[in-house]
């Protein structure tokens, strides 16, 4: 319960709150193609990017696999992240719901609206080969998710800050001792700590380490709270955080005052 509260708090104040519950309705995120281009070396650089993510895909996939063919139940369907290319070089990463999957293909409907590749495909119809799939994710009816790890990680690129719990240990000297990583939340407070990678894990538990309080007159441990700006790539100093409060209070206070020709 603590840990909640400090999630919610550290992200309500510090970061914009987009709100909603963190569910998604049905396709309705995946309208749009996750990646297109002609450049091999911006398609190089976006699958380096995302390359971590890819890993945990691929890792969990095969027991995905087997309750697909076991049979899901009648409020999930399943979705991937494959790839279709052009003659011209058009290179797109699309969402596409899993029909069957048999001899190491999977046969399905592409849901994402291409914006580069000019593909022959007959009523969106696509055959993948099993091995080449980038993410998997399984979505119920109310707009619950599983996986989607890669999906989750750009969407949260896409918010652009993320909140980081930890648990430090400090000594009377006000020194942490140890730190450990707990969780890492979106901006619509869903947990998303299963797409963080270890090596960022580390990284995330160094910077508390740096940390200095107050001394005391015996040794404790506490929850704190990392702001992480995943398109940069740091973490956020208190000085960074506040000017980012102050900046989100004055764009809010814009939305809220409206123009007089609006009022009128």
């Amino acid at each position: 319960m603590k840990i909640m509260m400090l999630m919610t708090l550290s992200l309500c104040f510090v970061i914009r709150c987009s709100g909603g519950s963190g569910k998604t309705t049905p396709e309705s995120p995946f309208s749009k193609s996750v990646f297109s281009s002609q450049n091999d070396k911006n398609i190089k650089k976006f699958l380096t990017l995302i390359r971590p993510y890819v890993r945990k895909s691929k890792k969990s996939y095969p027991k995905i696999r087997k309750r697909f063919l076991k049979g899901l139940a009648k409020d999930q369907s399943l979705y991937v992240i494959g790839k279709i290319t052009d003659e011209k070089g058009g290179y797109e990463l699309v969402y596409v719901k899993v029909k069957e999957i048999a001899n190491k293909k999977i046969y399905g409907t592409i849901i994402s609206e291409l914006s580069l590749v000019k593909a022959q495909l007959k009523n969106k119809q696509i055959t993948l080969i099993e091995e080449e799939i980038l993410d998997w994710l399984i979505i119920k009816k109310n707009g619950t998710e599983e996986g989607g790890f890669v999906s989750l990680f750009l969407r949260a690129r896409h918010d652009r800050y993320i909140a980081v719990v930890l648990k430090v240990n400090i000594n009377k000297k006000g020194k942490v001792l140890k730190a450990k990583f707990i969780m890492a939340v979106n901006q619509k407070e869903r947990d998303i700590s299963y797409i963080v990678p270890a090596g960022s894990k580390k990284y995330f538990e160094i910077k508390a380490r740096k940390k200095k309080y107050r001394k005391s007159k015996k040794k404790k441990s506490k929850y704190i709270y990392l702001v992480y700006d995943l398109k940069k790539k740091k973490v956020l100093s208190e000085m960074e955080i506040l000017a980012l409060t102050k900046k989100t209070k004055k764009e809010t206070k814009k939305k809220k005052t409206k123009p007089r020709s609006e009022k009128q």
